[in-house]
């Protein structure tokens, strides 16, 4: 019995490990720099904003900075391409939302890691 639940434990850490390289292969081309309109919150957030230079923009944007829970209207979202944190600019502050995984936001140290691994295969 503590043999199967040791590879069962080890089937998870891999599975685990490999969502989180594959969200972070997902969100590491993607960019953003626009100003917050409206958002409508599903499984993803839908983004209203407008860029600047005036322009309305429409953003499908997965939560895995937990955006949802400190983004206001008039805020601004940026990330730049190849990076792996959000900026949420705020009227008076700024703040850099760490990518997060199921269990909570992930240690700079696994992000970091994560972040050499996928830019080592390319």
């Amino acid at each position: 019995m503590k043999v199967i639940g040791r590879y069962v434990l080890l089937f998870c850490l891999i599975s685990c490990t490999s969502s989180y390289n594959d969200i972070v292969e997902y969100i590491l081309p993607k960019e953003y720099n626009f100003k917050v309109l409206s958002c409508e919150e599903s499984n993803m957030l839908y983004f209203e904003g407008v860029d600047n230079s005036g322009n309305i923009v429409h953003h499908d944007i997965p939560d895995y900075w937990d955006i949802k829970s400190n983004y206001e209207i008039g805020d601004s979202i940026i990330k730049k391409k190849g990076e792996k944190n959000v900026k949420l600019v705020k009227p008076d502050t700024t703040i850099i939302l760490r990518l997060g995984g199921k269990d909570g936001s992930l240690s700079p140290e696994e992000q970091d890691s994560i972040y050499r691994e996928l830019t080592k295969k390319k």
